[in-house]
């Protein structure tokens, strides 16, 4: 820095001696240095965007509630339908295996179901390539997303949190036991 200076002023030296080329330098100077913190603030802000949305609040959240609950069963449909596509929700307990809270038998077997006529044979012996290119990668081996993304999945009002069953109910087969069991 204090080389690139010298360097520049180097040739100016010359021009510096009298006091008015030397008052006139530093008020290009001061415009300079204003212009670039001008510049930098204004960078700042720039980049202080985000990618997150704000939190907008459009309507009271006893309306957000009794319109989301009449849209329940639109977004059960849609999400069950998802889940079905992807994996078999059917009831096939491991025998003698039960969930740490004893209470629900433990689900034996793969869940994630294959593109038609494909085994998990064939999809093994493929090259990742092969199966990128033909899209036989399984679908639940990739994110759900949530059933309701407009609204998220819990709710705060008042600083309190509240549950979200009037949102999604989900299936009870494969979740664990809820409350946990204590230890």
């Amino acid at each position: 820095m204090i080389l690139a200076i010298v360097g520049i002023s180097a040739p100016l030296m010359p021009f510096l001696k009298t006091p008015e080329n030397r008052m006139e330098v530093g008020g290009l100077l001061a415009i300079v240095v204003f212009l670039i913190i001008i510049l930098g603030i204004a960078y700042a802000q720039e980049a202080a965007r985000s990618s997150y949305s704000p939190v907008v609040i459009k309507e009271p959240f006893q309306d957000t509630k009794k319109r989301m609950e009449g849209e329940k069963e639109a977004v059960m449909k849609r999400h069950m339908d998802l889940l079905n596509e992807r994996y078999d929700l059917s009831n096939g307990p491991a025998e003698g295996v039960m969930m740490s809270g004893g209470r629900k038998p433990v689900q034996q077997g793969v869940r994630v179901k294959l593109p038609q006529n494909v085994t998990w044979t064939g999809l093994a012996g493929m090259k990742p390539d092969e199966i990128r290119e033909k899209d036989l990668w399984p679908k639940g081996f990739l994110p759900l997303p949530h059933p309701n993304h407009p609204e998220g999945g819990k709710s705060r009002k008042h600083g309190i949190l509240l549950d979200s069953t009037w949102i999604m109910t989900f299936p009870t087969i494969s979740c664990p036991n809820f409350p946990r069991p204590s230890t």
